[in-house]
């Protein structure tokens, strides 16, 4: 059983046998970035945490976070624009709630 094994069960009420909630922001590659647990109000992220996560992810692993940098001028001034093909959404099969969110050069794929 995933709760024993991953031991996230609750302990207060050995009568319903919950489970202790988790969010699990993940890098590329499925890396940890940041785990979130709790319940209601208390430790569990806001919309602005998992926007800031992202943000931190993001900045990490794209190649065009910063569009003003020469790595990302060289291919546009040579007229490669096919690299600026625009915005997919890839889904990670057997994963729910996990995205990567692909913008900008096709490249980075």
């Amino acid at each position: 059983m995933v709760q024993k094994d991953l031991d996230i069960a609750e302990y207060t009420d050995p009568a319903h046998n919950p489970i202790i909630p988790h969010v699990i922001v993940l890098e590329p590659g499925l890396v940890v970035y940041e785990i979130y647990t709790g319940y209601w109000f208390f430790s569990r992220p806001t919309v602005e945490d998992l926007r800031q996560d992202l943000r931190a992810v993001l900045k990490k692993c794209r190649p065009d976070w910063d569009i003003t940098a020469s790595e990302m001028k060289a291919p546009w001034q040579r007229g490669r624009k096919e690299l600026w093909a625009g915005t997919r959404l890839l889904l990670l099969h057997g994963l729910h709630c996990f995205f990567c969110l692909v913008a900008g050069p096709a490249a980075a794929l």
